[in-house]
């Protein structure tokens, strides 16, 4: 910075300004525009509202309906493993095109309507807050592109500085950095269901060895497959983990 120093940049202001940006890695000083443009917030703050009506209305209407079927099931008797098997895959089929749905608009509600909202209302200039992830093909591209402000907040504090500060490997400093996000996800999980069970912990950390496999094996000379395999993983992935917490 060429006009804030430390220690001055440690001020109530400072941190004040900080907390209102839509970043989680500190600097000195960020690209900031000149002015506000109120009728892009008032774009986004349409689309905010209108995309909270969406996802309520989709869930109350597809989502809700097979939850109860789930909490139905999960009370029954699981004596007979194929007429449960088989019903368990009846209600995923049932919760897949909602869940997507709902994925997709919250993807859409928090980054794009809500960041870029909060980045007009601060002229904070910095926009980059996802990529084009529905072109992954390995699912490290898309745990870097799905969510860049925390990515960006694990890679300097989470995964440089653990290499910097316990001399550890590149590869131990990834599987250090998916291990503590996939605990703080787990962590919200046993909030919600209130109970313990390890099975978003796993999906992400599969994330691992799907991406060796992708990159390592005759796989990666067909990206076209490997993409329909990420999305395909994408869609069916959440209503497959919220079947797992709700009836096991």
């Amino acid at each position: 910075s060429s006009s804030v120093s430390f220690p001055q940049n440690i001020s109530f202001k400072s941190y004040f300004m900080f907390t209102l940006f839509p970043t989680l890695v500190y600097q000195f000083e960020y690209p900031r525009t000149k002015n506000i443009r109120w009728l892009y917030v008032l774009e986004k703050l349409c689309a905010i509202f209108g995309i909270i009506y969406l996802m309520v209305m989709n869930a109350q209407l597809f989502v809700y309906p097979a939850c109860q079927d789930a909490m139905e099931l999960r009370e029954q008797s699981w004596n007979n493993v194929t007429t449960s098997t088989k019903e368990w895959f009846y209600l995923l089929a049932e919760l897949i095109p909602a869940m997507t749905i709902e994925y997709m608009l919250t993807f859409y509600l928090i980054w794009d309507a809500i960041l870029n909202c909060v980045a007009e209302l601060t002229r904070f200039a910095d926009r980059y807050f996802y990529g084009d992830w529905w072109n992954c093909v390995v699912w490290s591209e898309f745990a870097r592109i799905w969510n860049v402000p925390v990515h960006k907040f694990l890679l300097r504090h989470v995964y440089h500085s653990s290499m910097n500060h316990w001399k550890i490997t590149t590869v131990q400093a990834t599987m250090f950095t998916f291990l503590l996000s996939a605990s703080l996800h787990e962590m919200c999980m046993i909030i919600i269901y209130r109970k313990i069970r390890p099975y978003l912990f796993l999906f992400q950390l599969a994330q691992l060895p799907m991406t060796y496999f992708t990159v390592h094996t005759k796989l990666k000379y067909y990206p076209t497959l490997c993409n329909i395999l990420f999305i395909f993983g994408v869609c069916t992935g959440p209503s497959v983990i919220t079947c797992l917490y709700m009836i096991y």
